[in-house]
């Protein structure tokens, strides 16, 4: 049955299991048209199933995946890098330092993951005004237990909205606020490739 005709949309999955078709799919929607057998995309889903392997779940994340593959096929470079973060939290005072494409930004929060981004986008909103409009609409912390060399991590998806698109991240880590930045900036990483491509 043709999912628009009871008013959704078809979703392709992108995971270990998923294949290159499904990833193909998007990048398409992007104008990027590339052939199965390109080696670079091979190169792409070995490294999407050594993350999985890490504690990563890109089915609901397919924005991170989308970038992996771009970053890995030489299509996209980050235009946000993070140099370094630190937040410093003291009772119900959470304040966040930033350093990012080597600016600067310092901002206090509700919480330590609160801190970081509004840090974060004080420095973002200089550099890319039409980043403003970007909102966070859900943020989750997921347990997946322990992988790899029996070492307990933790996933944080989240979803951004900028009115018009809706797209997940995610991030994982032993560090929550470490997971939280690593999804943050893919999120408005993933908004930048976008507006890129369809210019």
């Amino acid at each position: 049955m043709d999912p628009e005709l009871v008013g959704n949309t078809r979703r392709f999955v992108v995971s270990e299991l998923a294949g290159s078709s499904n990833i193909l799919v998007h990048l398409r929607d992007l104008g990027i048209n590339l052939s199965k057998d390109d080696q670079r995309l091979k190169r792409a889903l070995e490294k999407i199933k050594v993350l999985e392997n890490e504690g990563y779940s890109f089915d609901l994340a397919p924005a991170s995946a989308i970038l992996i593959v771009l970053r890995e096929m030489g299509l996209f470079k980050d235009l946000l890098k993070v140099d370094y973060w630190k937040v410093v939290s003291d009772d119900d005072m959470h304040v966040a330092i930033v350093k990012v494409n080597g600016e600067l930004g310092v901002a206090e929060g509700v919480g330590p993951v609160h801190a970081i981004d509004k840090a974060l986008r004080s420095v973002v909103s200089r550099l890319f005004p039409e980043l403003n409009n970007v909102v966070l609409t859900d943020y989750r912390v997921i347990l997946p237990g322990e992988v790899k060399n029996t070492e307990s991590v933790v996933r944080v998806l989240m979803e951004f909205s900028d009115g018009k698109l809706r797209w997940r991240t995610v991030g994982v880590s032993r560090s929550i606020i470490a997971a939280s930045v690593e999804a943050l900036v893919d999120g408005l990483n993933y908004i930048l490739m976008i507006n890129h491509y369809k210019k």
